[in-house]
C-alpha cells in the first residue's frame, strides 16, 4: 500500500529538497507496507527511528537553505518541522507500547499534504 504517492506539485524547484522529499515518501510507504505485512514490532520500530532520523536530517537541509536565502517564513516553517518531529517521537513511543500505526498513518499523510501545500510550496520562490 502506498500511503503517499509522489506528485509533481510536491516539487519546490530546489533539487536537493525535492530529491529528499521523494526519498522520505519511499521510506514512509515502505514502513506502511511492513505494517500491513504484520512485520515484527522491532522491525517497525527500527523503520520509525530511521524515518525520524531522515526527516530530522532533511529539516536541517531545508532550514539551512531558508536561512541562507533570508526566507521570510523561516520561523513558522521551522516550528512546523519541530511539531512533526515531536509527533513522530510520541507515536514511536506509543507504538512500542500499543502499536499505534493508524495514528502515525494519519499524522504523516496529513502533514505531508498540508505542509507541502502551505510551507514547502512557498519554497518555489527560493528555488528560482
Amino acid at each position: 500500500m502506498q500511503l503517499i504517492e509522489w506528485r509533481a506539485d510536491f516539487c519546490t524547484g530546489i533539487e536537493s529538497i525535492d530529491y529528499e522529499h521523494e526519498e522520505l515518501i519511499k521510506l514512509i510507504n515502505a514502513l506502511f507496507e511492513k505494517a500491513e505485512e504484520k512485520k515484527d514490532k522491532q522491525n517497525i520500530v527500527e523503520s520509525l527511528n530511521e524515518i525520524y532520523a531522515e526527516i530530522a536530517g532533511h529539516f536541517v537541509l531545508e532550514e539551512n537553505i531558508m536561512k541562507n536565502d533570508g526566507y521570510d517564513q523561516y520561523e513558522v516553517h521551522r516550528q512546523d518541522h519541530a511539531k512533526l518531529l515531536d509527533e513522530i517521537g510520541d507515536i514511536t513511543e506509543a507504538y512500542e507500547s500499543d502499536q499505534d500505526i493508524p495514528r502515525l498513518q494519519q499524522v504523516l499523510n496529513d502533514w505531508f499534504i498540508n505542509h507541502f501545500k502551505t510551507h514547502d510550496a512557498r519554497l518555489h520562490s527560493i528555488g528560482k
